[in-house]
C-alpha cells in the first residue's frame, strides 16, 4: 500500500511540475484570470491570476489514480471496471465537482459574466452531485460512518443519503468561499489533501458496532 501511495504522489507531482509551467502562460494569453472578492481587499494584487489551472490538477490526479488502481487490479487479478470498486465513488464526486467549477470559470472568463453561475445554480448542481455520490455509496460501499475518536462504525441505513449529501455540500462550499478571498486554494488544498491522505492510510480497516470488520477502501 505504501509503495502504491508514494508512486501515485511522485507521478502526480512530476507531471504537475512538467505541465503546469507550460499551461500558465497559455492561460495568461487567453486572459483567463481569477477575480478576487471585495471581501479580501489586501489580495487585490492577485487579480488576474491564471484561472482553470484546477483542471490540470484534477485531471492529473484522476488519471494517475486510475492508472495506479488498474495496475493494482491487474497484479491482484481483480476487475477494476466494476461498480463495486470504491474508487468510482471518489471519481464521481471529483469529476462532478470539477464540472461545476469549470462551468463557473467558463462563464466568468469566456462569457465575461463576473458572477459566473448563480448561487441557486451552484447549489442545485452541488445537490445533484451530492445525491448521486451518496446514493452510489449507499448501494455499493455501505451506509456505515466512523464514530469520532473510536474505531467503530454506525450504520445510518437510508439516512446515510441525506447526511452524506449535506456533508458533501458543506465541504464543497467551504472551499468555494475561500477561493478568491485569500487568493487561490493552493495552501488549503495541500493541507486538506494531506489530512485526507493520512486518514485513508490510518483507516485501512475499522471495527463495526456488531463486532465485524469492514475495510474502508
Amino acid at each position: 500500500m505504501w509503495g502504491y501511495i508514494l508512486l501515485v504522489v511522485a507521478a502526480s507531482a512530476a507531471l504537475m511540475l512538467l505541465l503546469m509551467p507550460k499551461l500558465l502562460p497559455r492561460l495568461r494569453v487567453l486572459k483567463l484570470g481569477t477575480t478576487i472578492y471585495e471581501l479580501g481587499p489586501k489580495h487585490q494584487q492577485k487579480q488576474g491570476t491564471p484561472n482553470m489551472g484546477g483542471l490540470l490538477i484534477g485531471g492529473i490526479t484522476t488519471v494517475v489514480t486510475i492508472a495506479g488502481a488498474v495496475w493494482i487490479s491487474i497484479r491482484r487479478g481483480t476487475v477494476f471496471f466494476s461498480l463495486d470498486h470504491r474508487l468510482f465513488a471518489l471519481l464521481l464526486i471529483t469529476l462532478g465537482s470539477m464540472g461545476i467549477g469549470f462551468a463557473d470559470d467558463y462563464i466568468k472568463d469566456v462569457h465575461h459574466r463576473h458572477d459566473g453561475l448563480s448561487p441557486k445554480q451552484k447549489l442545485a448542481l452541488q445537490l445533484a452531485v451530492g445525491i448521486l455520490f451518496s446514493v452510489y455509496c449507499y448501494f455499493y460501499v455501505g451506509s456505515d460512518i466512523l464514530l469520532p475518536f473510536t474505531r467503530k462504525t454506525w450504520d445510518l441505513g437510508v439516512f446515510y443519503i441525506p447526511v452524506m449529501t449535506v456533508a458533501v455540500m458543506f465541504m464543497t462550499n467551504s472551499a468555494n468561499l475561500q477561493d478568491g478571498l485569500d487568493g487561490l486554494l493552493s495552501t488549503v488544498t495541500i493541507l486538506g489533501m494531506l489530512a485526507f491522505g493520512a486518514m485513508i492510510v490510518a483507516l485501512q480497516g475499522v471495527e463495526r458496532v456488531d463486532g465485524g470488520t469492514q475495510a474502508l477502501f
